[in-house]
């Protein structure tokens, strides 16, 4: 595994990253287990903190667990392979039921109001002059 340098993100640039932001990663916990799927999102600021808007359907296993337990926390990324920007979030998720025509496909609203939101960038090291090994199945590096 590669090693990586990790700095932290000023405060600017986590609020661009959260005010840009339209697809995260939202992380519940089903009793023991972990469960974690890529979710459209809107964030914005909320007096001195942020607010994740997220539309779901009624059902599944994300809004059991959701109704069971609220609490969440969000990864927001961006980046690409040599480096990576990311932002981490937490919150307590409140359900609010869409009885609206503008929301045909997405009935419920999914609001979490973030905290202890940090951040970090994530830049590959440069590797001495080795090569890669190619990949078994089709031989690319």
């Amino acid at each position: 595994m590669e090693q990586q340098d990790f700095i932290p993100l000023s405060e600017k640039r986590i609020r661009a990253i959260l005010e840009e932001a339209w697809l995260c990663s939202l992380a519940m916990s089903d009793g023991c287990t972990p469960y974690v799927l890529p979710m459209c999102c809107r964030i914005r600021r909320s007096g001195d903190r942020y607010c994740a808007t997220l539309y779901s359907e009624p059902s599944g296993r994300k809004m059991r667990i959701l109704r069971r337990n609220p609490n969440a926390a969000l990864l927001i990324r961006n980046g690409g392979r040599e480096w990576m920007e990311s932002v981490t979030a937490y919150g307590t998720v409140s359900i609010a039921e869409l009885h609206s025509k503008d929301y045909p496909g997405y009935p419920v609203k999914l609001e979490i109001m973030l905290s202890n939101v940090s951040g970090r960038m994530f830049k590959r090291k440069e590797r001495e002059k080795e090569k890669e090994s190619p990949c078994p199945k089709c031989g690319s590096k």
